[in-house]
């Protein structure tokens, strides 16, 4: 018998998620292992440009892993068809993987895999295994969609995210630094969460968003930052539909973000691990090191991209 009375919850929001007839799941790593298991995937090729997790869980589940160079954000793989038993893994980076390439690659070559963590609105193609995360985007703990047309026969419990909560309330009233070490620990929980399905909180969250309206913000912040530095970034930015992040591309990413962060502007490093593993003369080594990533989310408004604009104008001239 359901509970009656007593104190009042969290309130249960009616409206609808963005990603809908597709699995929802607990992160996104997960639904690359639900992939692997449901697939039985025994090979796979992954860009030399990721991060290190996706290649963690592939060989914890003893996937033979081969690598390629990424050639540009748009076109990742410009190699011939992987052998027919081989798993193909694109990332969208930025947003920037065009839809053409990756319908005439699948034509090819059935086995691919789109990740799509960072490109939330990006409507997936037809057929083609894609995998989306939700923290990149929204304020919650975990959460991932995956669209497969793979037949499964498996029942997976929902998780629970009520004790990982707290960074993201703290930062609501307190700021991001005091709660900095919190979400560090949820980021070393996700590597250790065993594969569930989406937890009832995240999902209540998930349907409380204007989607539309954070789609329509991000998109012009992003277009307002390519409008004050366009002309100094060296990469075109095509796409910026409800964008992830702008990626400003620059002769020396490394010092430009140590000064923002003294600003507060926070701008990660993305793919730590590639500087790490990559030669310095490599296109992806390059990436990471270089492409500044700077924050253009539902947040801010056309105004604050304009006082980022001074910012890292500023900053280059010194």
């Amino acid at each position: 018998m359901r509970e009656f009375g007593g104190y009042i919850e969290i309130e249960h929001y009616k409206g609808n998620e963005y990603h809908t007839e597709c699995l929802a799941l607990n992160n996104g790593r997960n639904c690359l292992r639900y992939l692997i298991r449901t697939r039985r995937i025994r090979k796979i090729m992954l860009p030399y440009l990721q991060c290190r997790v996706i290649e963690e869980v592939c060989r914890r589940e003893g996937v033979q892993i081969q690598w390629y160079e990424v050639k540009s954000f748009e076109k990742p793989y410009q190699g011939k068809y992987p052998e027919e038993d081989v798993f193909l893994y694109l990332i969208n980076y930025y947003g920037q993987l065009e839809k053409n390439y990756v319908e005439e690659l699948f034509a090819g070559h059935k086995r691919i895999i789109v990740d799509n963590a960072q490109d939330f609105f990006c409507k997936p193609i037809d057929g083609v295994d894609t995998i989306y995360t939700c923290r990149k985007f929204f304020g919650v703990p975990d959460g991932a969609y995956l669209y497969t047309n793979v037949q499964a026969k498996i029942t997976l419990q929902a998780d629970f995210s009520y004790d990982r909560m707290e960074f993201l309330l703290g930062r609501y009233e307190c700021g991001a630094e005091k709660f900095y070490r919190n979400y560090q620990e949820n980021e070393a929980w996700m590597d250790k969460q065993k594969l569930f399905a989406m937890s009832a909180l995240t999902h209540n969250i998930l349907r409380s968003i204007d989607y539309e309206r954070v789609k329509k913000t991000r998109t012009s912040n992003a277009k307002r930052l390519d409008a004050g530095l366009g002309e100094k970034n060296l990469l075109m930015v095509k796409n910026m539909t409800g964008a992830y992040l702008y990626p400003y591309f620059c002769a020396d990413g490394e010092r430009l973000r140590r000064k923002l962060i003294e600003r507060k502007i926070f701008v990660p490093v993305l793919w730590q691990n590639v500087l790490e593993d990559c030669e310095i003369h490599t296109a992806e080594y390059n990436y990471s090191r270089n492409v500044v990533p700077l924050p253009c989310d539902q947040r801010y408004t056309e105004n604050d991209m304009d006082e980022v604009i001074a910012v890292v104008k500023e900053l280059e001239e010194r």
